[in-house]
């Protein structure tokens, strides 16, 4: 079994409301198979059919037109895609309802630009007023725009998404993140770590 690694970003959901973010280096499937492994150590003939079961029955990766290869993430109904060099995730994907789930969410990719230019308005002023280092000049919006990439998105079963960016430290360390309905308007932004 090979086991690929690339950073999993789960945002937990409630209510609508993002509640926390998760950041690891691990896949979905590699933790799932850690517990497994362990259960499996107990000698427990329920937990030994269950890693059986895990090995005996892999998701398959598909193609799509827009979304290019995509491929199972653990055993969760999670898939990761590549976009233009943006990973996505979708999570709780419905392969039996593919095309009506994934069509829907292409849209989301001509408004990035966008999203990003509305997270750049609310969180410079933020980044500006609070959270400069002693001595650094203030950011105009340009050099905030050239600081933050976006690395990846996440799109949760009701199509709403939650875009991740790369921003070179500019809040300490904290991650922004965007959240985006699922209509693809734009919510908020906040930072998170």
């Amino acid at each position: 079994m090979r086991v690929e690694a690339f950073p999993l970003h789960l945002t937990c959901r409630r209510n609508d409301k993002m509640l926390s973010i998760l950041h690891a280096d691990l896949t979905q499937m590699k933790l799932n198979l850690f517990r497994k492994l362990r259960q499996f150590m107990t000698d427990s003939p329920a937990d030994k059919s269950e890693v059986q079961h895990m090995d005996a029955t892999p998701k398959p990766a598909f193609n799509h037109p827009f979304f290019g290869t995509i491929e199972p993430v653990g055993q969760d109904n999670c898939y990761r895609s590549e976009v233009n060099g943006i990973s996505v995730l979708f999570i709780d994907l419905d392969t039996d309802q593919l095309a009506d789930y994934l069509e829907p969410v292409i849209p989301l990719f001509s408004k990035l630009t966008q999203i990003k230019d509305q997270m750049i308005a609310e969180m410079l002023p933020l980044k500006n007023s609070t959270w400069l280092e002693d001595g650094e000049p203030h950011l105009t919006k340009g050099e905030f725009d050239q600081l933050v990439a976006i690395s990846h998105i996440s799109v949760f079963e009701d199509r709403s998404s939650v875009v991740y960016y790369n921003d070179h430290n500019i809040f300490a360390g904290g991650a922004i993140v965007s959240s985006v309905k699922s209509n693809h308007v734009y919510d908020k932004s906040e930072i998170y770590g």
